[in-house]
């Protein structure tokens, strides 16, 4: 009984010995500042969505091809959705360029909505613009500004 308690109390020290280690990192662009010896900076691959899909990674730049259904819970550099695509975007991306149909509860930087396209927001958007549809949902934030 004493081996094993003592066994849990070195893991438990280690444990707390690596938090107390661990530092702060900063990412600007593709450069670290800071203690960043445990960050790794992935450039994504880009993909294009002709069907359905959903995605969960890192990623560039992404399309979404006419009759292309992608559902990004990740990470996306920029997004263009053409005419007669859909995105769903409950993960994080630059900036969202809409020709189709786009549903936004994630995050993004700037939404540009072209004519004829859909726009919904109920998460947080540091801007939009376009001649677009945009409707913003009640919770949205959307450029700092929250919607009742």
């Amino acid at each position: 009984m004493k081996i094993k308690f003592i066994k849990y109390l070195v893991y438990f020290t280690l444990f707390i010995l690596g938090f107390a280690n661990a530092g702060n990192c900063v990412i600007q662009g593709n450069q670290k500042i800071g203690d960043c010896s445990n960050v790794n900076i992935s450039n994504g691959k880009s993909i294009t969505v002709r069907d359905f899909g959903s995605y969960s990674e890192i990623y560039g730049a992404v399309v979404v091809k006419q009759g292309g259904k992608a559902n990004i819970s990740g990470i996306a550099e920029s997004i263009k959705v053409e005419s007669g695509g859909e995105l769903f975007l409950s993960g994080i991306s630059g900036d969202i360029e809409v020709f189709g149909t786009a549903e936004i509860s994630g995050t993004a930087r700037w939404i540009t909505a072209h004519p004829k396209s859909r726009v919904t927001i109920s998460g947080i958007a540091k801007g939009v613009s376009g001649s677009g549809a945009i409707n913003k949902l009640s919770g949205s934030v959307v450029g700092g500004v929250y919607k009742k």
